[in-house]
């Protein structure tokens, strides 16, 4: 596995803010997450669905309407989630 040889002092100092974090509460900790891009439109998705039914896809998975790139974001003390979606990371 490829690590480069800031690694641990970067977990070194996320485990500081931690510990911070959980004694200050005016400290905001937040989790962000990025992922690889959807492509939106009337796509089979290899047959499968997250609907009850499936949605009619179209003949072949070439023609899509978009990309989007989701984003997450956690508030860790309180558990609010927040999904944005945009065109790219």
């Amino acid at each position: 596995m490829k690590k480069i040889e800031e690694t641990d002092a970067i977990f070194e100092n996320v485990n500081i803010r931690k510990d911070l974090a959980e004694v200050d509460s005016s400290i905001l900790r937040v989790s962000v997450d990025v992922k690889a891009k959807v492509k939106i439109g009337e796509l089979s998705r290899n047959g499968y669905s997250r609907r009850r039914e499936a949605v009619e896809a179209l003949d072949k998975d070439q023609h899509w309407k978009t990309q989007l790139c989701p984003l997450g974001i956690l508030e860790v003390k309180t558990g609010q989630t927040t999904f944005v979606f945009g065109r790219n990371k």
